[in-house]
C-alpha cells in the first residue's frame, strides 16, 4: 500500500494545476490536496469541472480561509483532518500567519508524523523580530522546500542543515506552453498588430497585474528616457488592475508608443503577444512574470537586489536569458539600451529562455524534487 501525504495549502490557484495533477498521479504516494477558498480572491483558482479532473478530484477537499484582524489566518476543517488523517508527512505552507498550521505541526509530533514546509523561506531583508519569528517556525519542519537558491543558502547560513533543504523551484503548465511555442513565433506580428505608429521598433513587455507593487511608473520614465535619447522603443502592458488608470495619464505624452492591451487569458494569443516582444520589463518584483516570459522564449529585465525580489528572479542568467538594473541606481534605461545595443541573436535567446524553464521550471521537475524529498523525510520517520 502507498504511504499517504497531504498538502496543505491555502488557495488551489489556476497556475498549480499541472503541478497538483502530476503529484496526485504519483506511482509512489497517495497524495491528497486540503485546499482554502476565497470568493473575493484575485488570483484565479484550478477548475476542478474540467473533464480531466474527473477522476483526481476525490482526492482533494476544500476547507474554509476564515481571517482574523486582516492578517492571520485559520483554515477551518484543517486540524480536524489532521488529527484523523493516516497521513505518514504533511506538507503545508511555510506562511508564519496561518495559525492552524502550528497546530498541525504539533499533531504531528503527537502522532509521530513528518512535517515538510513548502514556500519562500527567507528574503533575507526581514525586520530583526521578523527574521527571528520565521527561524523559529521554519525549525518546526523536518525538512524544508523552498522556491530558490537564494532562500536556500540564507537558511543555511542561519544554521539550518543545507540536506533538509531541498529547491523546488516554481512553474506554469509547462506541456501546454510546450505545444503552443512553435505557433507563435511571427515577425510580422507587432508590425501586423496596428497597436504602435512605427513598429519597426524594439518592443518591451509587461504582463501582470498593474499594481503599485509592480513599481510600473518606471517603465513609463523608461521609455521616455529612451525617446528622448534616440534610443526609441514601443511598449506594451497586457494586464488590468488598479494601476492602470494612472499609468495611462503618465504615458499620454507618448501616443502610439505605449499601448495598454488589457488583461488576456487566452493562452494562444497571450504567448504571441509575450513571444514576439523583443525584451520583457518588470522593475519591480518579476514573479511568475519570469516563468511565463521565458517560456514563450523572451528576456527579462528587472532589478537584481535579491533579498527584495521573488524567487523566479533567479531564472534569469545576466546576458543570457536577460539583465539586470541597479535598482539604487535606476538605470534602466541604461541596461535596456546596452541589451537591445549588443543585438542578441533572438532565435539564440529564445532557446536558452526554453533551457531554463524545460530543465528547472517545469512541473515535472517539482515533482521528482517532490518525490525525492518525500522518501528522505519517510526514510527517517521510519528510523525513527
Amino acid at each position: 500500500m502507498k504511504p499517504s501525504v497531504d498538502f496543505i495549502t491555502n488557495l488551489a490557484p489556476h497556475y498549480r494545476d499541472a503541478l497538483w495533477q502530476e503529484l496526485l498521479k504519483s506511482p509512489e504516494y497517495q497524495v491528497h490536496f486540503l485546499f482554502g477558498k476565497e470568493a473575493d480572491s484575485s488570483i484565479r483558482q484550478i477548475d476542478f469541472s474540467r473533464n480531466d479532473w474527473n477522476s483526481l478530484r476525490c482526492q482533494t477537499k476544500e476547507v474554509r480561509n476564515r481571517y482574523l484582524l486582516g492578517i492571520l489566518v485559520w483554515q477551518s476543517g484543517a486540524v480536524s483532518h489532521a488529527w484523523s488523517s493516516s497521513a505518514k508527512a504533511f506538507v503545508i505552507l511555510d506562511h508564519l500567519y496561518i495559525l492552524s498550521n502550528w497546530v498541525i505541526c504539533a499533531i504531528a509530533r503527537i502522532r509521530g508524523r513528518k512535517v515538510a514546509f513548502w514556500g519562500h523561506g527567507i528574503y533575507g531583508n526581514e525586520s530583526r523580530w521578523k527574521r527571528f519569528a520565521r527561524l523559529f517556525y521554519l525549525r518546526r519542519a523536518d525538512l524544508l522546500f523552498v522556491y530558490g537558491i537564494h532562500a536556500k543558502e540564507l537558511l543555511v547560513s542561519a544554521g539550518f542543515n543545507a540536506g533538509d533543504i531541498r529547491v523546488v523551484y516554481n512553474s506554469l503548465d509547462h506541456r501546454h506552453h510546450l505545444n503552443l511555442r512553435d505557433r507563435l513565433i511571427d515577425p510580422q506580428f507587432y508590425s501586423k498588430s496596428g497597436f504602435f505608429a512605427d513598429p519597426s521598433r524594439p518592443t518591451l513587455i509587461f504582463v501582470g497585474r498593474l499594481t503599485a507593487q509592480k513599481k510600473l511608473s518606471l517603465v513609463i520614465d523608461a521609455v521616455r528616457e529612451l525617446q528622448e535619447s534616440r534610443h526609441p522603443v514601443n511598449c506594451i502592458f497586457v494586464g488590468a488592475g488598479p494601476e492602470r488608470e494612472r499609468l495611462e495619464k503618465e504615458s499620454a505624452d507618448l501616443p502610439a508608443i505605449v499601448h495598454f492591451f488589457g488583461a488576456c487569458y487566452d493562452e494562444h494569443l497571450l504567448g504571441k503577444l509575450i513571444a514576439n516582444a523583443d525584451l520583457c520589463l518588470s522593475p519591480g518584483e518579476v514573479g511568475l512574470t519570469a516563468i511565463h516570459c521565458l517560456s514563450f522564449g523572451t528576456p527579462i529585465c528587472t532589478h537584481g537586489t535579491l533579498s527584495e525580489q521573488m524567487p523566479e528572479a533567479e531564472a534569469i542568467q545576466s546576458g543570457i536569458t536577460g539583465a539586470f538594473f541597479d535598482k539604487e541606481l535606476g538605470n534602466i534605461a541604461e541596461v535596456i539600451v546596452e541589451w537591445l545595443d549588443s543585438k542578441p541573436d533572438r532565435q539564440a535567446v529564445r532557446q536558452a529562455c526554453y533551457r531554463q524553464i524545460d530543465t528547472l521550471y517545469n512541473p515535472t521537475n517539482q515533482y521528482r524534487i517532490f518525490t525525492e524529498g518525500l522518501r528522505f523525510l519517510l526514510s527517517q520517520a521510519l528510523e525513527s
